[in-house]
């Protein structure tokens, strides 16, 4: 169980935006979720992270809404989710934030 690790300061769940969230992907959310209200929010803090955000075609900023939606559904206290993406050719979006979320965590 998470609540069992005194050094743990935040959980990572990444999430690839073609595939979406599934009903697995929302009960493990939820129990993250569940362990974090049961710490106060003192143990562990919880972000999403939803990849391949490039890979999304028409419709692919509704996707990203829809996931967002059923992440905050499944954890409320999930902060907001960093959308990523890392195409071959263009623009690389996302990286840096995951960066300065893991440093803004870690006191860095």
């Amino acid at each position: 169980m998470i609540r069992q690790h005194s050094r743990l300061r935040r959980v990572y769940t990444l999430f690839s935006a073609p595939h979406g969230l599934r009903s697995t992907d929302e009960a493990m959310l939820a129990e993250l979720d569940s362990q974090l209200q049961q710490s106060g929010g003192t143990k562990f803090t919880l972000q999403a992270i939803i990849t391949k955000a490039d890979q999304l075609e028409n419709g692919g900023r509704e996707r990203v809404d829809q996931m967002k939606s059923a992440i905050f559904r499944a954890a409320p206290t999930c902060l907001p989710p960093i959308i990523t993406a890392c195409p071959p050719k263009g623009l690389k979006f996302g990286m840096e934030l995951v960066r300065k979320s893991i440093a803004d965590c870690c006191g860095l």
